[in-house]
């Protein structure tokens, strides 16, 4: 009896526990009636890694495959271990032949097939070599001092830089429970790259640890690579990128792409935008990037490439993993499902009185949807409700049709017809009732170059959080107030703790997804939608603000003008940007402009970190009806990357009523010379306009004047009472 057996031999060359491969094509071939007597085989014990026969023979082909004195295996069980290696040429003892068969008892003699590497079989992942023999652990403690945040640039003096410079910013060993991947425990044992050449060679030197090896990749032309974990998904835990000037180009720039099954998340690595002008060494920390993809990851995509120059290209990488992440899912009463790492998912007795669980009691590492959403209230029309629901439709990616009917958890029903594989549309259905289903189509292939109609006005605020009347009664009564931090540690956090990024009753803070358009105007370059969404969302949701190069202005049109600005806050800090010194706050209405300049630096505080500008108490009236709001005029305390954070707070605008009732007539005399007749008009509510209109009689000097003036929502005029226009200066 025969079994064909195919492997792939590893040839090792030994040098600081790095690994040189010359690969070549072996098959074993088993035989019933074939045996060896000798004494001094080699015995090797594989029990340690499975206990699976089938296995057991597949690794004790291995050891025979790395060990080129071997001609043959077989396994039997002894002191020193199960598979023994035989070495028939050093042996005087030949084979047995004509051995019992009926013993079942297996010799695999080893043959070459071929040694073309271009005639290679790849290596089956299952059939695992025990390549990485690095079993350093860093403690738990030094662990625990790694930054909690998702990206950390650290420096290196480059005049001398190396690899080896960039262990003492950060070491490159695992941590409790973490898995550090070499080339050879990847799928294939390989990478997918645009870089042409014997990859498993050119590409080995980058996951190797600097104490093995203290070079990294050194390629021409390199874009992007591919890496595809064995036996995905895993658990992205931590990645270093190293890269330093010496002999290779330094990266500038480049993307995390993590793929998880259909679902992606992409980090920017920007090491040219950072304050740190010898940035060597990037620490990615996957817990703290709210990327749900790294939690099962399948790949990971390095890609989008800048560097320094033009010469050879490279750098090193460590990638640690952990086992992938145990998910559970559960549904709620009201029909919407969450998808939540086991350990955080909140859990309710079932005899428990308490209300039952809601969106709001799943963290923010849950993934939660919902299939039928119920509109605004006021949307009354089939037209308009039918545009809503499409809104929500375009927002949600897992929507692929909806259609509208009224039930007791809403109207707007979305339907993801990839989730239920095992349903599928109706069709034929019965055209007399009326009902429509609307399927969603791509029709360009840059969706997000389409701009979304301000008519659809999507939820993208989720934030109801409110401050209570009482804390917004202890802000300060006045137009500027200024904040001071302790900038040794100061960070948009320490802001929010001297005031608060809430919203008052009846304010809504906004979002740049509420503006018109979904964006600002600005002289910054760019996706001013990526750039800017920062600047505006919470900082309890993102630590980070703007960060750019040379910012100078910015205009905010608001989606449902006019509106009142109650508040703006700008909180500066000078932790990874520049600090603000002077801004400008303009407010527009219509083709009026009322400008607000504020002094950062001419404060009695040091430290100026926050203002607070009420607009409520300053002279700007056109505040209540706002359309825009500009910042400009921006100077800083230096000349890096600029960022700072905003806060806008709106509310609906003050009732204003033009009408218009009765006219009188009054005589003033200014002079023995001059009389004056001024005709004004009485209202019985509000005025609005406030212009002034002389025309001069030359015979007689007598000017007739018309005026309306402005009056706020708690001017009161009794009634009876003649109105009459301002003072005239001077007589005139």
């Amino acid at each position: 009896m025969i079994i064909n057996l195919v492997v792939v031999l590893f040839l090792l060359q030994v040098q600081l526990a790095f690994c040189y491969f010359d690969v070549h094509r072996w098959k074993y071939i088993g035989y019933q009636n074939v045996w060896h007597e000798g004494n001094s085989h080699k015995v090797q014990d594989v029990k340690q890694f499975t206990n699976d026969p089938d296995r057991s023979v597949e690794f004790c082909a291995n050891f025979c495959t790395l060990d080129s004195t071997c001609d043959a295996f077989y396994l039997s069980q002894s002191e020193e271990g199960n598979c023994h290696v035989v070495d028939e040429d050093s042996s005087a003892i030949p084979r047995t032949y004509g051995h019992e068969w009926r013993t079942g008892k297996m010799y695999y003699v080893k043959e070459s097939v071929a040694s073309n590497f271009s005639d290679v079989l790849p290596l089956p992942d299952l059939f695992e070599i025990p390549c990485d023999g690095d079993n350093f652990t860093l403690e738990a403690s030094q662990c625990d001092q790694f930054p909690k945040q998702n990206v950390t640039y650290y420096s290196c003096p480059f005049s001398s830089s190396r690899y080896e410079d960039t262990i003492l910013e950060i070491p490159d060993s695992k941590c409790p429970g973490e898995d550090r991947l070499l080339l050879c425990e990847l799928h294939g044992r390989n990478i997918e790259t645009n870089v042409a050449g014997n990859t498993r060679t050119i590409f080995e030197p980058t996951f190797i640890k600097t104490a093995h090896n203290g070079q990294g990749l050194t390629v021409h032309g390199l874009q992007w690579l591919t890496i595809q974990f064995r036996q995905a998904p895993k658990k992205l835990s931590r990645l270093i990128i190293r890269t330093v000037d010496h002999h290779v180009e330094r990266m500038k720039f480049a993307k995390l792409t993590i793929h998880s099954g259909q679902e992606q998340d992409t980090i920017d690595i920007d090491i040219g935008a950072q304050p740190l002008g010898s940035t060597c060494a990037v620490l990615v920390n996957f817990d703290y990037t709210n990327t749900w993809t790294a939690l099962n990851a399948d790949k990971l995509v390095i890609h989008d490439t800048q560097w320094y120059g033009f010469d050879q290209r490279g750098f090193k990488l460590d990638i640690f993993v952990k086992p992938p992440t145990l998910l559970s899912n559960m549904t709620l009463s009201d029909g919407c499902s969450c998808t939540c790492p086991t350990e955080v998912m909140p859990f309710q007795d079932p005899n428990s009185l308490a209300a039952p669980l809601t969106l709001d009691d799943f963290p923010e590492t849950c993934r939660c949807s919902c299939p039928a959403r119920e509109l605004r209230a006021f949307v009354t029309d089939p037209d308009r409700a039918r545009e809503f629901c499409a809104n929500y439709c375009t927002l949600d990616t897992s929507c692929d049709a909806f259609y509208l009917m009224d039930k007791p958890n809403g109207n707007c029903h979305l339907v993801d017809e990839d989730s239920t594989p095992n349903i599928q549309r109706t069709l034929g259905h019965e055209w007399r009732t009326g009902k429509m289903y609307y399927v969603k189509q791509v029709v360009q292939p840059n969706v997000e170059e389409i701009p979304t109609p301000d008519t659809l006005s999507g939820p993208c605020d989720t934030d109801n959080f409110t401050l209570d009347a009482n804390a917004c009664s202890s802000f300060p009564k006045q137009g500027l107030t200024f904040y001071s931090c302790s900038f040794s540690l100061s960070t948009y956090e320490d802001t929010v703790s001297r005031v608060s990024d809430a919203q008052c009753p009846g304010e809504n803070r906004l979002l740049l997804c509420e503006l018109f358009g979904r964006d600002v105007v600005s002289n910054v370059e760019g996706d001013r939608r990526e750039i800017f969404q920062p600047l505006f969302a919470k900082t309890h949701h993102n630590v980070k603000g703007l960060m750019v190069p040379g910012f100078q202005y910015m205009i905010m049109q608001f989606h449902d003008a006019p509106r009142k600005i109650s508040r703006v806050i700008i909180r500066t800090i000078d932790y990874e940007v520049e600090r603000l010194k002077k801004i400008s706050l303009v407010v527009h209405a219509e083709i009026q402009r009322a400008t607000i300049p504020i002094d950062l630096d001419n404060q009695p505080l040091n430290n100026v970190c926050a203002v607070l500008i009420q607009l409520d108490y300053t002279d700007t009236p056109i505040a209540k009806k706002a359309d825009k709001l500009e910042l400009t005029g921006a100077s800083w305390h230096g000349y890096d990357t600029q960022g700072f954070k905003l806060d806008v707070f709106t509310m609906k605008p003050d009732m204003i009523i033009t009408s218009t009732s009765e006219t009188s007539t009054s005589t003033s005399t200014q002079s023995s010379t001059s009389t004056t007749t001024i005709t004004t008009t009485r209202t019985t509510t509000n005025i609005v306009t406030t212009t002034l209109t002389p025309t001069t009689t030359a015979a007689d000097s007598t000017t007739t004047c018309t005026c309306n003036c402005a009056c706020g929502d708690d001017t009161t005029q009794p009634m009876g009472t003649p109105l009459v226009c301002p003072t005239m200066a001077n007589g005139k």
